[in-house]
């Protein structure tokens, strides 16, 4: 039998090797404090660190489409929650009470200004950053179906599915 050695240059390295190995794994846990998890759970300012339900839905609302702005904003149309925009760190909810024609938004849309608008339940909004606008919906292009059965309380002659703008 043979006895191979190596010097002691490479003994060091795998040495070192472990010791940073075994080091780094333990040094990517990170504990959060009780007070920092306790604070974040019961923010109650209108931005929000989640998307917390809040018109008190039911289990068939939720989120039907999603827009990604210029500014890297993320925005959520809901079912019956209006609207949330999420800057990265919070998000805010917009409602009838800020402006919207109805809590049931199935469109997003930016226009090339920078305006965001909203297909509703109850016609069209425009968010120009700081207000929120309805937009009446001329009787002229409204879609003439005349069966019944087609439109519920979800879908109404007035809801808006989807928006593009035009070159």
């Amino acid at each position: 039998m043979q006895l191979i050695k190596y010097p002691i240059s490479t003994f060091i390295f795998y040495q070192l090797s472990l010791l940073v190995m075994l080091t780094a794994c333990n040094g990517q846990s990170t504990k959060q404090s009780k007070t920092d998890h306790e604070t974040a759970l019961n923010t109650t300012s209108r931005p929000q660190p989640k998307l917390v339900k809040t018109q008190g839905s039911n289990e068939s609302d939720n989120v039907c489409c999603g827009l990604q702005d210029k500014n890297g904003n993320l925005w959520f149309g809901t079912t019956g929650e209006g609207v949330y925009r999420y800057n990265g760190k919070t998000f805010t909810q917009f409602t009838v009470k800020d402006g919207l024609s109805s809590n049931g938004v199935y469109a997003i849309l930016e226009d090339k200004s920078g305006s965001i608008w909203f297909g509703t339940v109850n016609g069209i909004c425009q968010y120009d950053g700081k207000n929120i606008t309805p937009i009446s919906i001329p009787i002229a292009i409204r879609p003439e179906i005349n069966n019944n059965n087609y439109y519920s309380e979800q879908s109404t002659k007035n809801t808006v599915w989807s928006m593009l703008q035009d070159k």
